[in-house]
């Protein structure tokens, strides 16, 4: 089972921060067993949103280079999220090198604070990134940015 725990990204500074958007639909496999009497996103679905928010940030700079969790600083959860949740993540950059990028990040859904997030995600090694696709979402979020400028210059507006 594949988890894309990121939907769409809203904002990115590559390589420093990003505001990105997961909804948790009421029929998504999770619920069913997270828990069937009274479903919640699982704690490690959300360290997993914000590690992935954070690898995306990065390849938004550089598609080359691909992340994987490992480890996790501290996890903090305040508040269940519940199906049917619009999740924002919000995820900074704390510093990065070619091993390895430290990140935080936090997760609203309307506006309130459902948990705080530290993590360390490690670099994947060439070996194994040299066949990965482009992440579509990545892709998305630059090629709307094109279109923006684009248009914004077409219209006069640097």
């Amino acid at each position: 089972m594949r988890w894309f725990l990121i939907d769409r990204i809203v904002e990115c500074n590559p390589g420093q921060k990003i505001r990105a958007v997961k909804c948790f639909s009421r029929s998504e496999s999770i619920f069913q067993d997270h828990f069937s009497f009274a479903p919640i996103v699982p704690g490690v679905l959300q360290i997993e949103m914000v590690a992935q928010a954070i690898g995306k940030c990065m390849r938004a700079s550089d598609m080359n280079r691909l992340f994987a969790l490992g480890s996790v600083k501290s996890a903090k959860f305040y508040r269940l999220i519940k199906p049917g949740s619009q999740c924002v993540i919000e995820a900074e950059v704390e510093s990065a090198t070619a091993s390895y990028v430290r990140g935080k990040g936090r997760i609203l859904v309307d506006g309130e604070r459902m948990s705080e997030i530290e993590v360390l995600c490690a670099t994947l090694p060439p070996e194994i990134t040299k066949n990965a696709k482009p992440d579509d979402v990545v892709v998305e979020w630059l090629e709307s940015q094109a279109i923006h400028s684009s248009s914004a210059n077409s219209e006069g507006i640097t």
